[in-house]
């Protein structure tokens, strides 16, 4: 594993990637917890990456995640940051050539923590929308995208007294060509669906259990139905909660797979990690100084965890697979909040 450094004391906690500069090599993006700012590192698209480029925002911000499209239709990549602290989410501009700038911030509502986002057509008019979890509110925020990096007044939806969303994904659940909001709500060991009309509003919540402190929450086709599922991570009880959609919106029981110290571990990330054309679940284990991958059978059943060390007193916290030396195999990268720094694993799998 190859390191970069993010700076002392900022604690990066979540990443992205994307092409930045328009080279057509992978960039990665990283929010900095405590220094308020978010770091561009461009890919030379050999797995190297040049030193970051940050764009500073508001003092006392404190992102803690991040989502990434082109959000002003310029063909640029753009960057959305949740600011857990402040309450809003921010939107930066991609320049182009690998640098962001802050076009605004939107607040979410009165004791908010917004935690999560996610992106997606909600209105099918072709505009990006996001969907934003507020840990603070027990609601989740719709933003209507204007094309221009703008968006209009959030609508909200209540999650329950309690939730303590933490986790949002996007995806269209019960395959009428609209997409739907899912949530997983640590206070409530719940999982919410909003299943959207088109028009970017959406339905009343429909509940469906997970286990003890489901903390994030992603969507595929795990078992090749053509029906999306859910995978939650459950925190206290130190596992992936699989709930198998039945193309509906509504959901099988929740089969369980261990994993590392969970308690202290609040991502995971579904991809091709092994690039055999089925879907892996690669968590990044806090407490461990590890990360782990659950390997996929291709019908919603996975193979006990493997892990690879990020080394002593890393704690990595959010991860990414992507193929960032352009050998079409699965690579990671890990932010390790615990050393400040951003560590590349190539050809791992």
């Amino acid at each position: 594993m190859v390191s970069y450094t993010t700076g002392y004391y900022v604690v990066p906690n979540a990443v992205a990637v994307g092409d930045f500069n328009g080279d057509s090599y992978l960039d990665i993006a990283v929010a900095n917890y405590d220094d308020s700012s978010v770091g561009v590192l461009l890919g030379y698209g050999n797995g190297t990456f040049q030193p970051e480029i940050i764009c500073e925002m508001s003092d006392d911000t404190d992102p803690v995640a991040m989502a990434v499209g082109d959000f002003n239709n310029d063909n640029r990549l753009d960057v959305i940051v949740v600011n857990f602290d402040s309450g809003n989410i921010a939107v930066l501009l991609g320049n182009g050539d690998g640098t962001l700038t802050q076009l605004n911030t939107m607040p979410i509502s009165t004791y908010s923590a917004p935690s999560a986002v996610a992106v997606g057509y909600f209105n099918n008019d072709n505009i990006l929308d996001i969907a934003v979890a507020d840990f603070g509110s027990n609601r989740i925020s719709i933003f209507i995208g204007n094309g221009n990096g703008i968006f209009r007044s959030q609508s909200l939806y209540q999650t329950g007294i309690g939730s303590a969303s933490s986790g949002v994904a996007v995806g269209d659940l019960n395959q009428d060509n609209h997409s739907d909001v899912v949530v997983a709500n640590s206070g409530t060991n719940q999982v919410d669906v909003f299943l959207g009309y088109g028009n970017g509003s959406f339905r009343s919540q429909m509940l469906f259990s997970a286990g003890a402190i489901c903390v994030w929450i992603n969507v595929a086709d795990l078992n090749g139905d053509g029906n999306l599922d859910v995978a939650v991570l459950n925190q206290d009880t130190n596992n992936m909660g699989i709930l198998l959609g039945m193309g509906n919106g509504t959901f099988g029981n929740q089969t369980t797979y261990s994993v590392g110290n969970s308690n202290s571990s609040y991502f995971f990330a579904i991809a091709d990690a092994n690039n055999d054309d089925r879907w892996d679940i690669v968590i990044p284990n806090t407490a461990d100084n590890n990360f782990g991958i659950l390997l996929g059978k291709g019908d919603g059943t996975f193979g006990v965890q493997t892990t690879f060390s990020t080394g002593d007193s890393s704690q990595p916290y959010g991860l990414a697979v992507a193929d960032f030396n352009n050998d079409n195999r699965s690579d990671v990268v890990v932010v390790n909040y615990g050393l400040n720094t951003i560590g590349v694993l190539l050809r791992a799998f």
